[in-house]
């Protein structure tokens, strides 16, 4: 397993879930990442793979993620 610390995370802080635009065509993917948040035993048990154009706010939900689970304290979790 790969542990992350997230204090050596660089994020984009004025992204976050509350100021992310949901719609029709990118509801599935918000929902997803949001479902990531609960993590348990410092651990993501999870995989979440986000692919698609330019501009469909990509980049957005990853640094949201990031900001979530840095405001709560969260800052180190294994991947694997």
């Amino acid at each position: 397993m790969t542990e992350i610390n997230y204090n050596k995370l660089k994020s984009i802080d004025e992204y976050s879930f509350e100021n992310y635009f949901v719609d029709d065509f990118n509801k599935l993917a918000f929902e997803s990442v949001k479902s990531l948040i609960p993590i348990k035993d410092n651990k993501l048990n999870n995989l979440l793979f986000i692919y698609g154009e330019i501009g469909l706010g990509k980049t957005h939900l990853v640094n949201a993620l990031i900001n979530k689970l840095t405001d709560k304290a969260v800052y180190n979790f294994n991947v694997g």
